[in-house]
């Protein structure tokens, strides 16, 4: 089969021959576009200069430390509690209500977060 047998077929369906045209118009235009990769190009930033560059320990979140800082006490542990000290805290359970109504409250704090 030769080119004048082939190009005959071509003039016959001319849309397969438009296509193609189209396709190697198109490769030879990307061709030309993309930039080959033996060219070392830098891309140097317009109308900036290192004064006005962010140092990178300020874009990124420093190590943590490699050892565990000590506690400190503020106040030495109580090996027992008075009455009075306890009292702030200590609620009796023999009055229903009020706990029910604490509960409450916070069952109803809760749920209007959820609507």
């Amino acid at each position: 089969m030769g080119l004048t047998e082939i190009l005959a077929k071509l003039r016959k369906r001319p849309l397969l021959f438009a296509a193609g045209a189209v396709a190697l118009a198109a490769l030879i235009l990307l061709g030309s576009i993309i930039p080959r990769g033996n060219k070392k190009t830098e891309l140097q930033p317009s109308g900036l200069n290192a004064a006005h560059a962010i140092p990178p320990k300020a874009l990124f979140i420093p190590d943590e430390p490699d050892f565990v800082p000590p506690f400190l006490v503020e106040r030495e542990v109580r090996g027992s509690w008075s009455l009075d000290e306890i009292r702030p805290y200590w609620r009796a359970q023999t009055d229903n209500e009020f706990l029910r109504r604490i509960v409450r409250s916070a069952v109803d704090d809760l749920m209007t977060g959820v609507r």
